[in-house]
């Protein structure tokens, strides 16, 4: 009976929404996004600030420095000043940066906000090994941005957080969409949005993408173990009911074969939320 409950729900918006997005659980918990430093960052070397999108919402944004331009420039500000670790760094170096090194634009997965240590993990992997840019940002419903998710929605904070890259006076050729998880399907929508434009940045990452939200919740393993839709698939009416209830369905595989951008693809063989052969449709879909 507990099964059915849980099956019911899953095909009504509200239910379904929170089981998808899982924003409400915003880890770190009480995170205090104007102090990056507190999350291990250098002095100065995040930039914490927000941007509107144009249905009037606020999304909070950190722009992380590239990890030898930041060194550099703290050691030349501090070499004959006796003053605090990365206290001169400006918005004027920070705008510098952005025109002087590549841009990562980070699009997360489900559940926790952009301050979650795995997040900050990949912010350090990008800045350090590339030394690139890194802006990662919390979608309408998550961290400390206002509104609630849903896939048009995310897709308006996408653009509005691309335009504002944009804005800073950096070329497309210089932007890196980086999407992981859910942030793939997202990512993959941004490209495909800018090309209808004739806008092509740098290129595409998707880290354990997925075809569309409605293979991906069939296939999806609760804890990494429990398939908790598997039994659905044994009854194809259950199932094709199942997938037209699904309210955000974040297609990717209807995007990938429109992309006029280097795609690459990422996804670990022993992935068991998201299975590895996600990766390998959509690699098809795309050639």
């Amino acid at each position: 009976v507990l099964y059915q409950i849980i099956v019911v729900l899953l095909t009504i918006k509200g239910p379904q929404r929170a089981f998808l997005f899982l924003n409400y659980i915003n880890f770190p918990f009480g995170a205090d996004f104007s102090k990056p430093e507190s999350f291990g960052f250098s002095p100065h070397r995040c930039r914490n600030f927000h941007v509107t999108t144009p249905d009037g919402l606020k999304l909070g944004v950190w722009h992380i420095l590239p990890s030898l331009f930041y060194r550099q420039i703290t050691t030349l500000q501090e070499r004959s000043r006796n003053i605090p670790h990365g206290s001169l760094i400006t918005e004027g170096i920070q705008k510098r940066a952005l025109l002087e090194r590549p841009v990562f634009l980070y699009f997360h997965g489900n559940a926790g906000n952009r301050a979650a240590p795995v997040r900050i993990a990949t912010y350090r992997n990008l800045a350090e090994r590339l030394n690139a840019n890194v802006i990662g940002f919390d979608y309408r419903g998550f961290g400390d941005s206002e509104g609630s998710p849903s896939e048009e929605g995310l897709a308006i904070d996408a653009r509005t957080v691309y335009d504002w890259i944009v804005s800073q006076g950096v070329p497309h050729s210089q932007i890196i969409l980086l999407g992981h998880s859910l942030g793939s399907g997202i990512a993959t929508r941004l490209a495909r949005d800018l090309g209808k434009d004739k806008i092509y940045p740098r290129g595409l990452v998707l880290q354990a993408a997925y075809m569309s939200i409605e293979d991906a919740a069939l296939e999806y393993r609760a804890f990494q173990v429990l398939p908790l839709l598997l039994p659905i698939t044994f009854f194809p009416q259950l199932e094709a009911y199942m997938k037209r209830t699904i309210v955000d369905k974040f297609r990717s595989r209807d995007h990938m074969p429109y992309l006029n951008l280097p795609v690459l693809l990422i996804h670990g063989r022993l992935d068991r939320e998201i299975p590895c052969k996600n990766s390998q449709q959509l690699f098809a879909c795309a050639v």
